[in-house]
């Protein structure tokens, strides 16, 4: 599956910008936020980065080009890494909320015992 990367929301006065600088190659693999392209308004430069982790499939622009600002600027790929860093990352937030619903569970446990204790005496 692949991803467009769009310009970010810049207002609704701005509608192209150029292209100043790729910050990687067809080919390459980015993460999630990281910085794939410099371009530029009348008054500002800035970054755009990549909405997922992934391979980069197209490159729909060449440096020094006007872009539009409702249309992708590059494709980034969905790799089997990316798919297995996923599930690594779900398995172990999985296993942390286990380890953290067990302590809180004890701790309410003991709590409920000291209650208990305190009732009895």
């Amino acid at each position: 599956m692949t991803k467009p990367v769009m310009i970010p929301e810049l207002g609704d006065d701005i509608k192209t910008v150029k292209l100043v600088e790729w910050l990687i190659k067809k080919g390459d693999v980015v993460r999630k936020r990281e910085a794939i392209a410099v371009v530029e308004t009348e008054k500002v430069a800035f970054e755009v980065e990549s909405p997922e982790d992934g391979l980069v499939e197209t490159l729909c622009y060449s440096e020094g080009e006007k872009l539009s600002v409702s249309k992708p600027i590059a494709y980034i790929a969905e790799t089997e890494v990316s798919i297995n860093e996923d599930l690594e990352e779900l398995k172990q937030l999985k296993t942390e909320k286990k380890e953290s619903q067990n302590k809180a569970f004890g701790k309410g446990f003991r709590h409920i015992l000291r209650r208990i204790n305190k009732d009895e005496k």
